[in-house]
């Protein structure tokens, strides 16, 4: 007999641990790393003398990529720890076996692993740096302000935008450590009643979460650039990045998924040796001319026949309806957001005078 509660104590990731020890809420946190960022461009664009030419630029709508991607990574923080919590919580009652060694293989798992969360960070930083190139004064690092090359604006830039790699590379790695997680917590069986799947359903929301997180950070880094015509190596690129999230949400419940097959095979196989049982008694009862106990057992054959179509319609997934429809459809944003960028400007030039147009692309980055 096993004691399993639900006052399963979640270990915090890295970014939670360092944002707790600011004593900031999630808002004030995000809104403090933000300023700070606006205000290194600025005063880095003060230092190059170049600060009045960023007023009449596209400088501050390029720029402002960057934290807005941070914004964005940090707001979902609570929403990611909720459902990542309440994932867990529903995951428990499946696990056959005590507290402690379910708490022991939740603090051991790759999710809450330190030293390969920092490693993922560093990651990021290094693929920045090489994608980047700082040293090489005639490339992009150098080049990327609409107001020319300036010393401080592109130290600047290189670590806002190195910050969002880091970010990057930090999800990558929790998302993909977060398909393991279950993996990792189970200890090689699970007990699931096919019959009580909505109590899974959180690990549906967390893996939504997840890929809602990823498909987000896409569709920010889409609208700060600047505007693009759409060709086919967009069109391809779009794919992989669609799917991405797609496999990750369905990777993350890969446990639940073949531990619910293996429930729905297991039942299955009762029902059809319940029948093959009152088959065989039906053709005994016929044989000796026993009239009602073969109604009885036709009515029986009847009943599984009917319980055995009941599990089989039954869903091999965690999900709903609902969320599939959400992640469907959240799956199309970057796309639309590429289009909008793409012909949008060219419809509204035909039904706008030229001075509206060029405050709405002043006003808004996606034209």
């Amino acid at each position: 007999m096993t004691t399993q509660s639900t006052t399963i104590t979640t270990p915090s990731t890295l970014i939670e641990e360092l944002a707790g020890r600011t004593g900031l809420s999630w808002p004030r946190l995000t809104l403090v790393v933000v300023l700070v960022m606006i205000l290194a461009l600025a005063g880095a664009a003060y230092l190059d003398g170049v600060l009045a030419r960023t007023l009449s630029s596209d400088f501050w709508r390029i720029t402002l990529g960057s934290p807005a991607i941070i914004a964005y990574a940090l707001l979902l923080q609570p929403s990611y720890k909720r459902w990542r919590d309440g994932a867990i919580k529903a995951f428990r009652p499946l696990v056959p076996v005590n507290d402690d060694p379910f708490q022991r293989s939740l603090a051991g798992a790759s999710l809450f692993n330190r030293r390969r969360e920092w490693l993922a960070a560093v990651v990021g930083a290094g693929a920045w740096l090489v994608i980047s190139q700082p040293w090489d004064r005639s490339g992009a690092a150098w080049t990327w302000s609409p107001v020319g090359q300036s010393l401080w604006l592109t130290l600047v830039g290189l670590l806002t935008t190195g910050l969002v790699y880091v970010f990057m590379s930090y999800f990558i790695y929790s998302a993909l450590s977060g398909t393991r997680l279950f993996a990792e917590l189970h200890g090689g069986s699970l007990e699931v009643n096919i019959f009580e799947l909505e109590s899974l359903e959180p690990i549906a929301r967390w893996s939504l979460t997840i890929a809602l997180y990823y498909i987000g950070g896409i569709t920010i880094g889409l609208i700060s650039l600047p505007r693009f015509s759409i060709g086919i190596a967009d069109v391809i690129g779009y794919i992989p990045a669609t799917l991405a999230p797609v496999i990750v949400f369905f990777l993350n419940m890969q446990t639940v998924h073949v531990a619910m097959v293996e429930a729905k095979e297991r039942e299955l196989k009762m029902i059809r040796a319940k029948m093959v049982e009152a088959s065989h008694a039906l053709q005994s009862s016929a044989a000796k001319g026993e009239d009602k106990d073969a109604q009885a057992l036709l009515a029986s054959i009847e009943a599984w026949e009917a319980h055995q179509k009941r599990v089989k319609a039954l869903p091999e997934w965690p999900y709903t309806g609902e969320i599939r429809r959400n992640l469907v459809l959240s799956s199309l944003l970057p796309g639309a957001v590429g289009i909008a960028k793409s012909a949008l400007p060219d419809l509204l030039s035909r039904f706008l005078p030229p001075e509206v147009l060029e405050l709405l692309r002043q006003l808004l980055p996606f034209l």
